[in-house]
């Protein structure tokens, strides 16, 4: 399971999103690229799940941050 962080522009300023959940609006870029690393790592740390953080732009989206898959052996000893 992977989860993704994504950065986004709204109609004010930027936005942070997990899936279709909002997580904060109205950023500046450089605060919403910042909101959406820290988040990423959290959850990381948290889950040991898989994440992914990206810049959402209408050609493409650009990587920022990826956390790998933490197997349950690395887990245990953390």
């Amino acid at each position: 399971m992977r989860f993704v962080v994504s950065v986004e522009e709204g109609a004010v300023g930027w936005r942070v999103r997990e899936g279709a959940t909002g997580l904060a609006e109205g950023l500046t870029l450089a605060k919403a690229i910042k909101r959406a690393r820290q988040l990423g790592s959290e959850h990381h740390e948290r889950t040991g799940l898989a994440v992914t953080v990206e810049l959402v732009i209408p050609e493409k989206s650009l990587l920022l941050a990826q956390h790998p898959h933490r197997s349950l052996e690395a887990a245990a000893t953390a």
